[in-house]
């Protein structure tokens, strides 16, 4: 018993000399403004690839710019994480993603950008990529903007196709050639996995708003 006096009360000395310099965060509930007529609350995710979000001043100024420009808008709500989890459209009006979610959505939980290009005199849809809008379309409807554009990249091992006696890749190659050469490689591959040895296929997908 003793024994375990003296602990506590060691610990209870170790916290009090802490007490001045631990530093303790607590999330607090985002205020709810008080709307005027005719103004909104804007909520907005971001999903990144690192975390913690090394730009986070450079979001927050965007975001104060925006709310100063536009008089509808009362505020945004910032929101990041480095990855979406749940359905981003039952808790944000607006995200952004690395990866094109347009494929995989149900068109009636998003909302068509098409009357906003369609007013917006600045958007000229020729400015864009070729197909890069097309792919966030779907019953020819928009329903997302393409910001960013990553092209797609083939790596490959020459000298495992020279060893199973296959014709290198050309620029006029066809999925049926690519998918030809992948079985003709395989068997220098004593398992499966070991294929990431002859290709490394990186795909970019289109990164939405």
């Amino acid at each position: 018993m003793q024994a375990e006096e003296g602990a506590a009360v060691k610990d209870l000395q170790m916290a009090d000399t802490h007490k001045s310099t631990q530093v303790a965060e607590v999330a607090t509930p985002v205020p709810t403004p008080v709307l005027d007529a005719g103004q909104v609350s804007i909520h907005f995710n971001l999903i990144a690839n690192a975390w913690p979000l090394p730009n986070k001043d450079a979001w927050d100024k965007v975001v104060q710019d925006f709310v100063a420009n536009d008089p509808q808008v009362k505020q945004v709500i910032f929101d990041s994480d480095f990855r979406g989890n749940g359905k981003l459209t039952d808790k944000f009006d607006c995200f952004f993603t690395p990866y094109n979610q347009v494929p995989f959505s149900d068109p009636k939980d998003l909302l068509s950008l098409d009357p906003y290009l369609d007013t917006d005199t600045a958007f000229a849809k020729n400015d864009l990529l070729t197909g890069a809008l097309k792919q966030l379309q779907k019953d020819n409807k928009t329903y997302g903007y393409p910001l960013v554009v990553q092209p797609e990249v083939l790596f490959y091992n020459p000298d495992m196709f020279a060893k199973a006696n296959v014709p290198l890749p050309t620029n006029d190659w066809t999925i049926d050639l690519f998918v030809d050469a992948l079985k003709a490689l395989s068997h220098l591959a004593a398992i499966r996995c070991r294929l990431t040895s002859v290709f490394h296929l990186a795909l970019r997908p289109i990164r939405e708003f």
